[in-house]
């Protein structure tokens, strides 16, 4: 794989205007919009997956498409959880100006919002080409019409169902559309808790000694001992944690190894532009955190981003950091120049210096026991700047670390490097005034019907 040189974060993109010459101007002619497929992995985080240097052979077929691919090594998902990293995905905007999260609304009310109607989506800019526009996706909790991430969408279907369910989805709905210009998202749920955890079909022998029936009382146990505040929990519990994920995983695998099978079949594999990612990782007891949602350490944050863009034939990896609101922009880099004028400026921020960001507002509703913890009870803003992070948060408790040094994030050095982390919070400061933050919700806070609820319990989020 060819390598492409580190660039600091400052540099990472150019200001809008300056990226759009620079598509206009120096890139290759291109004179045909290509198809456009996003799949999100709910809930998978890089550090599991052979591309990314795992160890368990768990994804094998992910691993052979990122060999004829572009991987992004430092992706990093603009939330730890669902709804704002979608919102992020579809509208190239980071929480603080899309504002589908959680609102403080006084000191006992938290309460969730869904994605504004006044910001363009890709699925709508994309539809506003003629493009026919579907969805199939698992996440019943926070990917649900009421969340308004449906925008822009000819068809939205979501069911929480396993991979080989979407799949059968969304070739039925290829066959009907694959002859004109599509943009089609799908949505994989199978290494979201409760982890799909049946043997998986090709390889039955992974993992075969882990037991399912230990699944329901390891996770409530160790959910348990995270309300308490316990940062150290059960080794022997975070393993068998660690296996049911990769098993989760090698599932999701297959149902991959099937779709990219079927776009070959019917000849549209090729000039497709197809990105692999997920909306955000998860934890396996890094700083007392299991699954995810909770903070924004870098279990929570980091994800794999995997692009094949159209006729690509070569692999290529890239180092320099990435997030999940650059999505739409990379999208249209592949388009002809007259729809990149008309809708890159919407997805790109008129920003000189465009930094990677990640928030997490409080702890969102379903978590309402862990607010009550001082620890989860706060707003915490990531600004990342290779190989730097800094964390500030509501409550005062800053932090700074050398992910190269430290990936674990065991020493805070916020003490240490004072002017640093200053100067990486100034850039935050006028970054947030020339983009615009969104300081009061949208729409109303959606409130679950009781069929949500029970929906929302057997996704463990309550």
């Amino acid at each position: 794989m060819a390598v492409i040189a580190r660039t600091r974060i400052a540099r990472r993109f150019c200001a809008a205007g300056l990226f759009l010459t620079s598509l206009l101007g120096c890139a290759p002619e291109i004179t045909k919009s290509p198809n456009v497929i996003l799949i999100t992995l709910d809930s998978l985080t890089a550090s599991h997956l052979g591309c990314y240097g795992y160890a368990r052979d768990t994804s094998p077929h992910i691993d052979e498409f990122a060999k004829r691919a572009t991987l992004y090594l430092r992706a990093y998902s603009t939330a730890p959880w669902t709804l704002p990293t979608h919102a992020s995905l579809m509208t190239g905007k980071f929480p603080f100006e899309h504002g589908a999260h959680t609102f403080k609304i006084n000191e006992n009310a938290i309460r969730e919002y869904p994605l504004d109607e006044s910001f363009l989506t890709l699925a709508e800019a994309l539809q506003q080409e003629g493009f026919a526009t579907g969805a199939f996706t698992a996440n019943s909790g926070y990917l649900d019409p009421r969340w308004k991430l449906d925008q822009g969408f000819d068809v939205y279907v979501n069911k929480r169902v396993g991979g080989h369910s979407i799949n059968k989805a969304a070739f039925q709905w290829l066959d009907s559309h694959g002859e004109e210009p599509f943009f089609l998202f799908l949505n994989y749920m199978d290494t979201h808790s409760p982890y799909n955890i049946s043997k998986p079909k090709q390889r039955p022998e992974f993992l075969a000694h882990v037991s399912s029936r230990a699944a329901d009382p390891l996770f409530d146990d160790l959910m348990e001992r995270m309300r308490k505040g316990e940062e150290e929990l059960p080794e022997d519990s975070l393993e068998l944690l660690r296996d049911l994920y990769d098993i989760g995983i090698a599932n999701v695998d297959e149902a991959m190894q099937a779709l990219f099978d079927r776009l070959r079949e019917l000849g549209l594999y090729d000039d497709t532009l197809i990105i692999l990612t997920s909306d955000h990782g998860e934890y396996f007891g890094e700083h007392g955190l299991i699954e995810h949602g909770k903070d924004v350490y870098h279990g929570g944050l980091w994800i794999p981003l995997i692009i094949k863009y159209p006729n690509q034939l070569e692999g290529e990896i890239v180092e320099r950091e990435a997030s999940s609101a650059d999505i739409p922009r990379l999208v249209f880099s592949k388009f002809p120049k007259e729809i990149v004028r008309r809708y890159l400026p919407d997805f790109s921020n008129d920003a000189a210096e465009q930094l990677v960001i990640s928030e997490n507002y409080y702890v969102y509703p379903a978590f309402w026991k862990l607010a009550q913890l001082s620890r989860f009870n706060r707003h915490r803003t990531v600004v990342l700047d290779w190989p730097y992070k800094l964390i500030e948060s509501s409550d005062g408790n800053h932090e700074l670390y050398d992910l190269e040094r430290d990936p674990g994030e065991t020493a805070n050095q916020i003490e240490e490097r004072e002017q640093l982390a200053d100067e990486m919070s100034e850039r935050l400061r006028k970054f947030k005034l020339e983009v615009g933050e969104k300081l009061e919700p949208g729409d109303e806070a959606v409130a679950p019907s009781p069929e949500q609820i029970e929906e929302l319990k057997a996704l463990g989020y309550l």
